[in-house]
């Protein structure tokens, strides 16, 4: 049906173009058989509508059509005949521009698109009316070119662009076409001849307009309109998606504002006990937390005034009746406008935020399925062999469904199927063979994208899978949306699997093992943004992805509530020996607090302070407290 329906629609356009006639003449299968043979006779090579250097390249503008219309606005590869009737119109040009009119009345077209740059004969003899008229002199009798500045008041015309000349011509009657003449010269024609000319070309840029081109100095920037009768349908899908990234957005924001309430709490209610006991090396990297959790709420803000900007804007697009009227179809396109530019504020302005929340949970970057600006994960495990056997399915090795449906586990994370391999088919039939190649500690999540309301640009079946590094805690699951439907599954693991905290010591083995057990705080150069609410096996993965910088982190633990700080050198810190050794007992610590240092780039050396200053890796300055922080 579509095909009929754009058969016909080109067919009607050639028999407009190639004879006057009226669109009433089309009803019989003979007439529709004589339009197509004239399609084919005036079908020709398509062409550039204007030849320009790139940077100068003409903007031809249109609107979104209804995906039926499958013809509006496509480049169907037509060569416009010059010289010849408007294309469809009902009554056809005689008395175009002629006939008494009123502009601004009733949308006639809602699109239109770059044509040529030519000399324009109807620009020069075909003005009836205006200052040309002793130049008159058409073939083709009882029609005229009619002019913006005829009709619009001096005081409104201001400054010319393609969109405003065609908003005055798509309301005057059985036009087809418009030019402008060396950037600001507006005229409306039902046709166009070309003349003789010069070399010169259309490299005049529009008044109103300094990215698009409106002619030359004797030369007209043609477009041709047309109408597809699309604009309720392009407002309300536009306004769909603004509707769903508006909700969506919500989530985003309320889990960003969670985060960074925790950490503001957190660092509040420790920083000033440190600073009771003169702890220098805790009170500095709580503030840093404070000043992260003021950033992460503050543009967890932006998002959300984007967001409700982009609802107002929705709310707005629904309230629109009457589509006939040439104001409601203004107030729709300006709508429409306001839209796209709010949709992309709102994207910048998420992955900002959910880089930030990342962060925030211990991950080195934005999760690849969560980038909206997609780039190849630097954490990638390649797996060899891992196509799945016969049999394989979602039972297949004991692989079942664990967890909620559409949610998945936040923290360090390894990507094993995706990048370098293709992002369709990474079903969790292929991956189920090859987790435990991957080191997935006896769980994985498979990660596949619906292609409903995008802003990711993913092909729709784009498919993931990534290993959560961090023993599974269905309680810590997050759901993300934005057309992303994710399944964690877990896999029998032959033995316990060691802990990934396993591979970091307390600092004091490395400093005097008979205090390893005490508490302890570090400071030195941050490699990342504190980390809330993960446990301390989540920041000692968090620090192995951060390779080649991280060597420790510093833990807090207060109840629920944890944080981390991961550093790649160490300055100053303090171990405290009046601390009971059990919660039990009188001074016991209220809190954990310890600093861990990556076994693998210390073992067999030492981290006690060195007067001469020669041990680099080593602390600059270790305070030993005989009391306890209360």
């Amino acid at each position: 049906m579509t095909f009929l329906r754009s058969c016909i629609f080109v067919a009607c356009m050639a028999v407009a173009l190639a004879q006057p006639r009226t669109l009433s003449d089309l009803k019989s299968p003979a007439a529709v058989k004589a339009a197509l043979k004239t399609l084919s006779e005036i079908m020709g090579p398509a062409k550039d509508p204007f030849r320009l250097g790139p940077s100068q390249a003409p903007k031809a503008a249109s609107y979104t059509t209804h995906p039926e219309t499958s013809a509006c606005f496509q480049d169907v590869h037509l060569h416009i005949k010059k010289g010849v009737a408007s294309l469809l119109q009902d009554h056809n040009v005689p008395g175009a521009g002629v006939d008494k009119f009123k502009p601004f009345e009733k949308v006639l077209k809602d699109g239109f698109l770059a044509v040529e740059c030519v000399k324009d004969n109807m620009y020069y003899n075909g003005d009836k009316f205006g200052d040309n008229k002793h130049d008159y002199k058409l073939g083709f009798p009882g029609v005229s070119i009619v002019h913006f500045d005829a009709f619009v008041a001096k005081e409104d015309q201001g400054e010319m662009t393609q969109k405003k000349c065609f908003e005055f011509c798509r309301t005057v009657p059985n036009m087809g076409f418009f030019g402008i003449v060396n950037g600001r010269q507006c005229y409306c024609t039902p046709y166009y001849t070309a003349m003789e000319s010069d070399s010169s070309q259309c490299d005049a840029f529009c008044e109103g307009d300094q990215t698009t081109i409106c002619g030359g100095e004797s030369k007209s920037s043609v477009f041709a309109m047309h109408m597809c009768d699309s604009t309720k349908f392009d407002l309300d899908k536009l306004s769909g998606e603004a509707k769903y990234t508006a909700s969506a957005m919500g989530d985003v924001v309320k889990l960003a504002k969670s985060l960074s309430a925790e950490m503001q709490d957190m660092a509040a209610q420790l920083q000033p006990r440190f600073g009771a006991v003169g702890d220098s090396s805790a009170t500095t990297l709580l503030q840093n937390a404070k000043v992260f959790a003021g950033e992460l709420v503050h543009k967890a803000e932006d998002a959300d005034e984007a967001a409700n900007a982009l609802g107002s804007l929705s709310e707005s697009a629904d309230s629109l009746k009457d589509f006939g009227s040439p104001a409601t179809v203004t107030k729709a396109e300006r709508l429409m406008e306001d839209i796209d530019e709010a949709l992309a504020k709102v994207y910048d302005v998420h992955d900002e935020l959910a880089t930030l929340e990342a962060l925030a949970k211990g991950e080195h970057h934005l999760r690849d399925p969560l980038q909206r600006q997609f780039k190849t994960s630097s954490v990638e495990v390649k797996v060899k062999g891992g196509s799945a056997g016969k049999g394989a399915g979602p039972a297949a090795g004991g692989h079942e469904k664990i967890g909620k449906a559409d949610y998945y586990s936040p923290g360090p994370w390894t990507i094993f199927c995706g990048p370098g391999q293709g992002y369709q088919g990474c079903t969790q039939e292929k991956c189920s063979p090859m987790s435990q190649k991957a080191g997935c500690r006896g769980h994985y999540e498979v990660w596949l994208h619906g292609g409903k309301l995008n802003p990711y640009n993913f092909p729709p079946g784009t498919s993931f899978c990534v290993c959560a590094n961090v023993d599974f805690d269905e309680s810590k699951m997050e759901k993300f949306g934005w057309g992303w439907h994710s399944q964690a599954f877990s896999y029998p693991v032959p033995v316990k699997l060691p802990k990934t905290s396993d591979n970091y010591y307390p600092v004091m083995y490395f400093v005097d093992k008979a205090f390893q057990e005490m508490p302890t705080t570090c400071t030195g150069t941050l490699v990342a943004k504190p980390i809330v609410g993960q446990s301390v096996d989540a920041c000692a993965a968090s620090c192995d992805q951060h390779i080649h910088s991280c060597v420790a982190f510093q833990y807090f633990k207060d109840g629920k509530k944890t944080m981390c700080f991961l550093l790649s050198k160490f300055s100053t810190g303090v171990y405290y020996t009046g601390c009971g050794k059990s919660f039990l007992q009188s001074g016991a610590a209220p809190f954990e607090a310890k600093c861990y240092a990556k076994l693998s780039k210390f073992v067999g050396t030492t981290l006690k302070p060195n007067p001469s200053g020669t041990c680099e890796q080593c602390f600059t300055h270790l305070t030993k407290a005989d009391r306890c922080y209360k």
